[in-house]
């Protein structure tokens, strides 16, 4: 559009700001829950044998890095004997360390250098469809004839988890309530076409990061259970409406602006994958977007053009659940995708042509 958009005299500064603002807050967040929400190690347990395989009943075990100061120390469980507890936020990965077996008198009994620590090793692999760990790993330091110690970590499945799952397996048809049907997302979006953002030269003086609400239902899940397969299959049928406001100036009165919105509402259908965790998504869809550009309650009509906008694309979408419990898991969603808007006159005019997406938020399972 090549001559100035009349403009009424709202302004939509504060409205934009705050919604920059959200924006910058979500990004800066997300990271900072998802760590906080990470799930950690904890305290690992390690047992300590002489060379005849019995179990040290009494002493100190001390693990010392070889290129630094500073030693951890921990006591050998008299409640239960030839065990010691290390917390494993105080280990460093991969880094070696000289690991020493004291008695009470503080002699060394046994010794080792050159040990590291893998957290890798100790994953005891939450299996979040069963609700319970799928192994147990038992570290174990061993003494030999020289004062050296030898190191192997046994890992053995979960009894718990081996009857949980042989039950699962039995299962012929896959539980509805183990994948989740509806989704709810909120979303933080960004316009990215040329004749979606800002042009002064078209009277658009500035554009606003939007928002987006999303309702999909997921259906179309597997016949059986793919416990070998590490991903499940679905498609899904999304609803969502999502707005960006645009500051213009006004030719009626020059020197004010004003502002109109871009609403849209938008189907989308497509295929999705989830690990069996449920931790990861992924997948890609068909859009169907209908909308316009609205000045208050009204189309908005400029010399020969209703900004009526109808326009179909594609997009995709990456999601990753962070935070789990009472019945809910929240994630974050990442989405990008391009609608194109053929326009009913002019196809150079603003708001027509190709519109490419990001956006940013959250998603409730």
């Amino acid at each position: 559009m090549h001559a100035r958009l009349p403009r009424p005299a709202r302004h939509a500064g504060t409205a934009a700001t705050f919604r920059i603002f959200l924006a910058a807050a979500l990004l800066a967040a997300l990271p900072a829950w998802s760590a906080a929400a990470r799930p950690g190690l904890g305290f690992l347990q390690f047992s300590v044998q002489d060379l005849e395989g019995e179990f040290i009943p009494i002493g100190e075990v001390e693990f010392c890095l070889d290129d630094a100061d500073g030693c951890l120390y921990a006591d050998i469980d008299r409640g239960f004997p030839g065990h010691f507890n290390i917390n494993s936020q105080d280990l460093l990965p991969d880094r070696d360390y000289t690991v020493m077996i004291y008695t009470m008198d503080v002699r060394v009994i046994y010794e080792i250098r050159g040990w590291r620590f893998v957290p890798e090793d100790y994953d005891r692999g939450w299996d979040k469809v069963l609700n319970c760990e799928k192994f147990l790993v038992y570290p174990q330091f061993r003494g030999d004839p020289q004062g050296r110690m030898e190191f192997r970590i046994d890992v053995t499945l979960n009894p718990v988890w081996e009857e949980r799952a042989g039950a699962a397996f039995t299962i012929e048809e896959p539980d509805p309530l183990k994948f989740p049907d509806v989704l709810f997302t909120a979303q933080i979006v960004g316009q990215l076409g040329d004749r979606f953002g800002e042009d002064p030269e078209a009277g658009v003086i500035g554009a606003s990061a939007g928002w987006q609400l999303g309702l999909t239902w997921r259906h179309g899940y597997p016949e059986r259970h793919v416990w070998d397969e590490g991903w499940v299959t679905s498609r899904e049928l999304t609803l969502s409406y999502g707005q960006n406001r645009y500051e213009t100036a006004s030719i009626m009165a020059p020197g004010r602006t004003g502002d109109v919105t871009f609403h849209r509402l938008e189907v989308s259908y497509g295929l999705s994958r989830m690990s069996q965790s449920q931790v990861l998504h992924y997948g890609v869809a068909a859009v169907l977007s209908l909308g316009g550009i609205y000045d208050g309650h009204d189309v908005l009509k400029y010399l020969d053009r209703t900004y009526h906008l109808r326009g179909v694309g594609v997009r995709g979408h990456f999601r990753k659940m962070f935070l789990s419990g009472g019945g809910l898991e929240v994630g974050a969603v990442l989405e990008a995708g391009a609608v194109y808007y053929p326009a009913d006159t002019d196809q150079h005019d603003f708001w027509s042509g190709l519109a490419p997406t990001a956006s940013l938020g959250l998603v409730v399972f």
